[in-house]
């Protein structure tokens, strides 16, 4: 068995982890409640917050359980020392491509270190199932971008909610409140799957787990408000300024691009998802109001995510295994 300091040092690795999601893909969510006058940040961040801590247990873990068993099996002596090895190289890779400051997905970093750690130590892992996730993850942010088009063309149908003051502000903090609730029962589901792992229980049990749930939530919004200023900068540089009532379409169409995710129980990006969002709602007021070198530069770092993880973390997995 390993030394208990392991396990400490395991759980350590884990809230870091789960605070670098929270600056990246928190930060991502309140700066979409940000374009409009719905939502004040901190209310907003508290929300963000509250879904990761308490939607698993309403809606359950799947996502969180095929992050944490069905893509590799975590279980022996190594589970520690895979667990820190996959978090570390998934906060690097994160942190490498982020430079130029443009958010990446954690949840791509996340399923690279982890494949590649398990494959590079000799675990097993589920490549069938590998391939179904990367897949479903790479088609997202296209399935956003195609439902909030659809989603803007029907909208063209009804009564402009912009020109309503009262009732646009309601429509953005229903679409804010239904992306939260899509966050946690999917993407932010790998809060929970990595401090199950460190925790020695599964992704069911800690969804329960008071303590879990609160230690997640509040590392969660802390790395959220930390982060919220930087990320707001960056995307205010991105790839297309939604007006109020097209941020209410692009939240909507994140918010079923990720639910389709969660059915599937496959983890899915909501930054990509809402990138994916702008860019319908950029199309359909026309094309050149997308900032397609904008789009380019970011698709280039996702594009680059999975792979350097799972690289990174390949190599680090084998030489462990060489010098056990």
């Amino acid at each position: 068995m390993l030394m208990a300091e392991t396990g400490w040092i395991a759980l350590a690795v884990a809230a870091g982890f789960v605070m670098v999601s929270g600056r990246n893909d928190g930060g991502a969510l309140v700066v979409s409640a940000m374009a409009g006058a719905g939502l004040r940040p901190a209310v907003a961040s508290v929300l963000a917050a509250a879904a990761v801590g308490l939607v698993p247990a309403l809606l359950g873990a799947r996502v969180a359980t095929t992050l944490s068993a069905s893509l590799v099996d975590f279980g022996g002596q190594s589970s520690d020392v895979t667990l820190i090895l996959v978090l570390l190289v998934a906060m690097a890779v994160v942190a490498a491509v982020s430079i130029g400051g443009l958010p990446t997905s954690v949840t791509l970093a996340l399923v690279g270190a982890t494949v590649g750690a398990g494959w590079g130590i000799g675990l097993p892992v589920a490549w069938g199932r590998v391939a179904v996730v990367v897949t479903l993850a790479a088609a997202a942010p296209v399935a956003a971008a195609v439902i909030a088009l659809g989603i803007a063309r029907a909208s063209a149908m009804l009564p402009a909610i912009d020109r309503l003051p009262s009732r646009l502000a309601r429509a953005q903090v229903i679409a804010f409140v239904a992306l939260a609730i899509a966050y946690g029962a999917n993407d932010g589901q790998k809060v929970l799957a990595v401090l199950a792992l460190a925790s020695g229980t599964t992704a069911v049990a800690a969804s329960t787990n008071p303590s879990l749930i609160v230690v997640g939530a509040l590392t969660f919004g802390a790395g959220t408000w930390l982060g919220l200023r930087k990320t707001h900068a960056a995307l205010g540089r991105g790839m297309v300024r939604p007006r109020p009532a097209q941020n209410v379409v692009v939240q909507l169409a994140a918010s079923v691009t990720v639910l389709i995710g969660s059915a599937l129980r496959s983890p899915m990006s909501t930054t990509q998802s809402l990138a994916g969002g702008m860019v319908g709602t950029g199309i359909d007021t026309g094309w050149l109001r997308v900032r397609w070198e904008s789009v380019l530069r970011i698709g280039l770092v996702w594009l680059v995510t999975l792979p350097l993880a799972a690289g990174a973390a390949a190599g680090a997995g084998t030489l462990l295994r060489v010098l056990r």
